[in-house]
């Protein structure tokens, strides 16, 4: 799954926090989809069209150079800062032809924080909130931003925003009527677990991991081996790895 690839951000370094982030929220070859509740299991729904088709192309440029250049293995640190900056100047001409593009703000806020510019992060996660408050990954990655800034109490409310979030989806339920479509009842499941962790909830966050692996182990796949991981992290080993430490 691409669309909730977050959930993953808790076993590396700040580079591919980053890559999941990006991944999370946008792909070059997904079109990005509001979040909405759905009967019979929640779904992401319509496509979002910004006012200028550059403006999509600019953004999906930025994000194929963004992901590359944590990615790639052949770039130099200076190459890799070159197409960082390529992406930003594209992001900021994204969000000028549309200041109401979400995927762009997302996009621009994840170059932000791999600057340790956490201010602009937070910034542009608020702006695309305020348009689009039912991002349950959004509130997650403004309490992450927030956490680095050392303000656990706010993190901590951002955390739950999100958990509820979560919650109002899986309360949809798991009734499908295609099955792969499943796969986003346990993405929800694993995104409310590692809320719940960055929340300081270990214990209750580990039950829930591994009741999610008992129930869903095989239909996950290699992802069974990403939640799993959750199992040795607690709030504050996510937080030393993610601040860089």
């Amino acid at each position: 799954m691409i669309y909730f690839a977050n959930t993953i951000i808790m076993k590396y370094s700040l580079s591919i926090i980053l890559v999941l982030f990006l991944c999370c929220c946008n792909n070059p070859s997904v079109k990005e989809k509001k979040q909405t509740l759905k009967p019979g299991g929640w779904l992401p729904e319509t496509e979002y069209s910004p006012t200028n088709a550059k403006a999509s192309i600019l953004n999906d440029s930025a994000a194929t150079l963004q992901i590359r250049s944590m990615q790639d293995p052949t770039l130099d640190p200076v190459e890799r800062l070159k197409l960082i900056e390529i992406a930003f100047k594209l992001l900021n001409e994204a969000l000028k032809l549309d200041p109401k593009y979400g995927l762009a703000m997302t996009n621009l806020a994840a170059i932000y924080l791999e600057k340790r510019d956490t201010n602009k992060a937070l910034e542009l996660m608020h702006r695309r909130l305020a348009l689009e408050p039912d991002i349950a990954e959004g509130w997650q990655a403004i309490g992450v931003f927030t956490d680095l800034q050392g303000d656990s109490v706010k993190a901590k409310s951002y955390y739950q925003k999100s958990i509820d979030i979560y919650n109002d989806r899986l309360k949809m339920g798991k009734h499908y009527t295609i099955r792969e479509d499943l796969l986003y009842y346990y993405d929800n499941w694993s995104g409310k677990a590692f809320s719940l962790l960055l929340s300081g909830k270990t214990e209750e966050a580990h039950n829930s991991i591994r009741a999610l692996l008992e129930e869903a182990g095989v239909a996950l796949g290699q992802d069974s081996e990403t939640y799993a991981a959750m199992l040795n992290k607690d709030r504050w080993t996510l937080l030393r790895e993610m601040s860089g430490k």
